[in-house]
């Protein structure tokens, strides 16, 4: 696999992709994560899902991003290459062997209805799993959202110790009654 992505380096992929990363990272943080996810799914999809993320592991090393960019250029290349080869059945060796296994016991899935299923299920997943990236990397990482997110929690763990100890007293009140003796 490593010859693969040398290879396909020395082809001058990887060039190219470096050259699309850092358009992506100079669009900002949400341009990159989303571009780079939908990128690293599309490369997954078409060829194997490890081999695309060990390519564009590679551009992004070469692209020269720092910082929040950089991390979101790695976070969504996993999420992408994860995600991608749920497209096609070549994205993925376990899929290939799973419908071969299938084809041997009757159960016939052609590779057109696969797609098909694949890309309505896959991009609407991905889209949402990269929003929740962004989302993370914008708001919940950043120092400010860390003092929001403590305050929130002391008062959520104050009100639940209220709830806990009110039920607690409650209980206490309600004697049990005999019911006859």
């Amino acid at each position: 696999m490593y010859v693969v992505v040398y290879g396909l380096r020395n082809a001058g992929l990887t060039d190219t992709l470096t050259g699309a990363i850092r358009y992506l990272a100079d669009h900002g943080l949400a341009a990159a994560a989303a571009g780079m996810g939908f990128l690293a799914a599309f490369l997954s999809a078409v060829m194997n899902n490890l081999p695309a993320m060990m390519t564009d592991a590679l551009s992004i090393r070469e692209s020269g991003a720092q910082g929040a960019i950089l991390e979101a250029l790695v976070y969504a290349n996993v999420i992408g290459a994860n995600l991608g080869p749920k497209m096609t059945p070549i994205g993925s060796l376990a899929t290939l062997l799973w419908l071969h296994m299938l084809s041997r016991r009757g159960i016939g899935i052609t590779w057109s209805h696969y797609c098909k299923v694949g890309v309505i299920l896959t991009i609407p997943t991905l889209a949402a799993t990269l929003a929740g990236l962004i989302l993370w990397l914008r708001v919940l990482r950043v120092p400010e959202a860390a003092g929001w997110i403590a305050g929130i929690a002391a008062v959520g763990l104050a009100v639940l110790a209220l709830a806990v100890a009110a039920g607690s007293a409650r209980h206490k009140k309600q004697r049990k009654i005999p019911l006859s003796r």
